[in-house]
């Protein structure tokens, strides 16, 4: 099995011909409708530009001889936040969250970083709020078990394809968006035995997804993971305040929502975190 540069998996997509997996579930053709539908919802992220004036972290690195000092070094280039930590920790959590062990978990050589926990919170909010967009979802993908992941990888390749133009490819909200649906999917396939070995397929996959849109975007959007903690501190308190008086009004979340849940609901897209 080889991986191309965009994250796909030749030996899946022969598995699974493109006309063939449409013939059986109509979740494709009716992403295609929805996303092709004209005056959707507004894609202006206002909240998440706000967030990324926070000052990033930074880290630091050997340079070498005649090396010049780069103008500034980005928080998501630090190892200790590479992506593949977040997606691996959050599959894990939220196996486990199932009942369910994922024995063959990849390793986390720094630990969990805070900013790990933080996307455990957020992306546990977002399932929560979507709970029912989201099953209906994963049962579709996991109907014909063939299909799984191959099914799994046109639902984020339509999500890329929804973003507005000059627009971040990886907002926060997409990037929580994706994990967390991910992390259901994960958890499902682990409860499923011909589907369990898939479970690293589908971490591979998400991670290179994420990855190549955050090396794409983020410095040219201002974007961080100082940005997307100090966003989610903020969402956070907005969720648990509402909670605490039951008003079930997430104000960042809804500002956010218009353009952050693409393409994850296989079914009838939901774009919007209404």
């Amino acid at each position: 099995m080889t991986m191309t540069r965009d994250g796909r998996f030749d030996s899946m997509d022969k598995a699974a011909p493109q006309f063939s997996f449409r013939r059986r579930t109509m979740a494709t053709s009716e992403m295609k409708e929805f996303l092709s539908t004209k005056g959707g919802e507004s894609t202006n992220l206002t909240l998440d530009d706000a967030a990324d004036q926070s000052p990033p972290s930074t880290s630091t690195r050997r340079m070498s001889i005649g090396e010049t000092m780069p103008d500034r070094i980005y928080d998501w280039e630090d190892p200790r936040l590479g992506i593949q930590g977040f997606v691996a920790d959050y599959f894990t959590y939220r196996i486990e969250q199932s009942g369910l062990d994922w024995y063959d978990a990849p390793a986390l050589p720094d630990g969990v970083q805070d900013e790990f926990k933080m996307m455990r919170s957020l992306a546990t909010i977002f399932e929560k709020k979507h709970t029912e967009e989201l099953e209906n979802c994963s049962e579709q993908l996991l109907a014909v078990p063939k299909l799984t992941f191959h099914l799994y990888q046109e639902v984020a390749k339509f999500f890329d394809r929804s973003i507005g133009p000059g627009h971040c490819s990886m907002s926060y909200g997409h990037l929580i968006g994706l994990i967390s649906f991910g992390g259901m999917v994960a958890a499902k396939m682990m409860g499923t035995a011909e589907l369990q070995g898939q479970v690293r397929n589908l971490l591979l996959y998400t991670s290179l997804f994420i990855k190549t849109r955050i090396r794409q975007c983020w410095k040219e959007h201002d974007r961080s993971w100082a940005g997307f903690m100090a966003l989610g501190k903020q969402m956070k308190e907005d969720f648990e305040r509402d909670q605490a008086v039951q008003e079930g009004r997430l104000r960042n979340w809804s500002l956010i929502g218009a353009g952050v849940i693409a393409a994850i609901v296989c079914g009838r897209i939901v774009y919007s975190l209404k």
